[in-house]
């Protein structure tokens, strides 16, 4: 038997409308990617559709 599976996701974790309808009040800007992950099982990376993305190597601190 195969399973399907449903990937569920949207553009943006970061919309502020959504502070009073999903994210708990109070929760800090910086924890909700963290509590959307909780919730939803994929993302949808929007900057692709831009230019392809680059891994950028850390500043060295001096």
């Amino acid at each position: 038997m195969r399973k399907e599976f449903i990937n569920i996701g949207c553009s943006s974790y970061a919309t502020p409308s959504w502070q009073p309808l999903f994210y708990p009040e109070g929760l800090p800007k910086k924890q909700r990617f963290n509590f959307y992950c909780k919730h939803f099982n994929t993302y949808e990376l929007n900057a692709t559709f831009y230019r392809f993305p680059t891994v950028k190597k850390p500043a060295i601190l001096v």
